[in-house]
């Protein structure tokens, strides 16, 4: 059986056939005639990718059905499921609508900034409580000069729009609603995330292009030993972790998803938004627990590559074509053999035996081989 997980790009793609484009036409008939030896599964991942669409209109919703019963079809129910009490990551037969609607429970207090935040709390019993404490923090002056705030440089101008502080409004409350606002821009406006991520690289000398590195890893650690930071990529991913957990032991998924994002933090195939590069981390984190991971991200697949050598993972990171034409053929033609699907098309055309050969009725030349069984039933659609 072999193991394959798809991220949402391309299983969106196959579910709409993008206007019947390859190579999602052929893909799918791989997986239809391959129901017995590939396997599919789903993870949170996906199914908060279709969290956004579902709340946003009736229309969202009623599209967001199509793809849960798509995605269940073609998953039959099989998940990868991360434990989060247990800290584990384990296989898992689960009903996706069951997951979702616990998913899309879970996902209600997200709801944007800090006033609709507090919204949220509105007639339950700790409205009046949390009134109260929020008026003591009104009281108590933040010790932020708003006339020094106002002089930082040009490319801080969208935090000083969201953190909106000024003489008459210095104070505990203004500062954490300030900074609620701001990580709340993270996940909707990618000039945020962006600007942030610019302005830190660019102060410490390290705004730079990783993209056409053979180890991004090493050269980012190189970077980094060089800079004013005087520390290795494994360095400053430790303090980040030890920074946000304390004492608290961090999982495998933590560790994971942690390096991921600080990868595009420091500068490798950069994501535009916040948001998607969480949710792509979290797929490459699935991934990992596959024999292959297809993704036709650019940033995603770059990125999942350097980390799946960094931590020694054997999954095989692919785009759709490559799974079709290169591991696919590896995969079910011969486990053991080295060659590709288009090789052993080409060696077979060089050893096989020959029917027939002659001319056509255009007079063009044509050679008439006899093919082995397992390429004729990859190439056979029998439906």
């Amino acid at each position: 059986m072999i193991r394959t997980y798809l991220d949402w790009g391309v299983i969106s793609s196959l579910k709409n056939l993008h206007d019947f484009e390859e190579p999602y036409i052929s893909l799918n008939r791989i997986l239809t005639k391959n129901t017995n030896n590939v396997l599919i599964p789903y993870s949170s991942a996906h199914l908060s990718d279709l969290l956004t669409s579902y709340k946003q209109s009736e229309t969202g919703k009623i599209q967001t059905e199509l793809d849960l019963l798509y995605l269940e079809k073609l998953t039959t129910n099989n998940c990868i499921l991360y434990d989060y009490q247990s800290q584990s990551t384990y296989p898992f037969a689960y009903p996706i609508n069951k997951y979702f609607a616990e998913l899309l429970e879970g996902d209600s207090i997200k709801v944007g900034n800090f006033d609709n935040f507090l919204n949220y709390f509105s007639n339950k019993d700790l409205n009046d409580s949390l009134n109260a404490s929020l008026d003591k923090l009104k009281l108590i002056p933040s010790g932020i000069d708003p006339d020094k705030y106002k002089l930082l440089p040009p490319k801080f101008d969208k935090f000083k729009d969201t953190f909106c502080l000024n003489k008459s409004n210095t104070n505990y409350y203004d500062l954490l609603k300030g900074s609620f606002d701001i990580i709340a821009g993270y996940h909707e406006d990618p000039d945020m995330y962006r600007q942030l991520r610019n302005a830190v690289l660019e102060e410490a000398g390290l705004l730079l292009d990783y993209s056409k590195c053979e180890n991004p890893i090493k050269e980012i650690s190189k970077r980094l030993k060089n800079s004013i930071l005087n520390m290795t990529f494994e360095e400053f991913a430790e303090n980040n972790i030890k920074s946000q957990f304390k004492n608290k032991k961090p999982s495998k998924f933590d560790i994971f998803t942690n390096h991921y994002i600080l990868l595009d933090f420091l500068g490798y195939q950069r994501d535009k938004r916040m948001k998607n590069l969480i949710q792509d981390a979290f797929h490459a984190y699935y991934g990992a627990h596959c024999d292959f991971f297809v993704t036709d991200d650019k940033n995603t697949y770059h990125k999942s590559k350097a980390l799946y050598e960094y931590f020694n993972i054997e999954t095989i990171v692919c785009n759709t074509k490559e799974f079709i034409w290169t591991y696919f053929g590896i995969a079910t033609l011969n486990i053991n053999s080295h060659l590709s699907l288009g090789e052993a098309i080409n060696n077979c055309l060089q050893t096989s035996l020959i029917i027939k050969q002659g001319l056509d009725g255009n007079l063009n030349q044509y050679v008439l081989h006899k093919l082995d069984y397992p390429i004729l039933y990859f190439l056979t659609d029998f439906n």
